[in-house]
C-alpha cells in the first residue's frame, strides 16, 4: 500500500471538524456550540433593532443640538 492509501486526507479531519463544532446543526439535529452562539448574536441584533432609545438630537427655539455642537436656523 502506499502512503495516500494508509493515511487519511487532511479534509476528511477538517470537514469532521467542521461537523462537530462549525455547523449550525447537524444533519442529526444536534445543536453545536456555534448553534448557540449565534442564537445569542441574532437575539443581539433584534434587540438592538426593535428597542427605542433615548434622543440625541434636541431642538431650542431655532437652535439644533447635537451632543456638544449648536446649529442655529437663521
Amino acid at each position: 500500500k502506499n502512503a495516500e492509501e494508509i493515511a487519511p486526507a487532511h479534509f476528511k479531519f477538517v470537514q469532521e471538524m467542521a461537523d462537530r463544532f462549525i455547523i449550525l446543526v447537524r444533519y442529526s439535529g444536534i445543536p453545536h456550540p456555534v448553534d448557540w452562539l449565534q442564537r445569542l448574536k441574532a437575539y443581539r441584533i433584534k434587540i438592538r433593532y426593535t428597542t427605542n432609545t433615548e434622543g440625541v438630537i434636541k431642538w431650542i427655539d431655532n437652535m439644533l443640538l447635537y451632543s456638544n455642537i449648536r446649529f442655529s436656523m437663521p
